[in-house]
């Protein structure tokens, strides 16, 4: 397999060193700017706000409330679904993906090497 971008990049060279080839360095730092922003807003600043109401009243509040049974109802409930829901995506996941990788698929073309 050729991958011309690093043929390309392996060609040319300035003082022995490889030229970059990609986006602009404004263009990296913007767009991983934005990925940090978007990180923050919407993953970050609702954990913060979550513990902060959680933890409010005091630790020793915290733990008594998730003793309550309907708390602990929940949480059992919560680790049943996923106990369950984590092996059957993973078996339906490689089931999925198996034949999409086998050299007869007729769309294994557009898929990465």
């Amino acid at each position: 397999m050729n991958c011309m971008a690093t043929d390309i990049a392996n060609s040319q060279t300035v003082q022995g060193q490889p030229i970059a080839i990609g986006e602009p360095r404004w263009v990296r730092v913007a767009l991983i700017s934005v990925t940090l922003l978007f990180l923050g807003i919407f993953l970050f600043l609702p954990l913060i706000v979550v513990f902060t109401e959680a933890f409010k009243k005091g630790v020793e509040v915290y733990f008594e409330s998730i003793r309550e049974p309907d708390a602990v109802s929940a949480i059992q409930l919560t680790l049943i679904a996923a106990g369950i829901a984590v092996p059957l995506n993973l078996i339906f996941g490689v089931a999925a993906a198996w034949p999409s990788q086998s050299s007869s698929f007729p769309a294994r073309a557009f898929s990465l090497p």
